[in-house]
């Protein structure tokens, strides 16, 4: 069976758990997402801060590159 690709509408604080959602999953691949009111080197600030919130952060590594962002978990 083909994977489940899903883009991103927003990268809030639910954007952030469905990304983080996402990647962790083997069946479901991340391919987009858009938030344009906000630059990338925040998306990487947000989704790699280690706070014991809500989402409780994330695990694993993030990084930009130019305006792409790359999140790995």
């Amino acid at each position: 069976m083909a994977k489940i690709k899903i883009g991103i509408n927003g990268f809030g604080r639910i954007g952030r758990l469905v990304a983080r959602v996402a990647l962790q999953s083997d069946d479901v691949e991340l391919v987009a997402v858009n938030d344009p009111f906000i630059s990338t080197d925040y998306m990487s600030l947000t989704s790699s801060s280690n706070r014991r919130g809500v989402d409780g952060g994330n695990r694993g590594s993030c990084r930009t590159a130019s305006v792409v962002l790359m999140l790995c978990c």
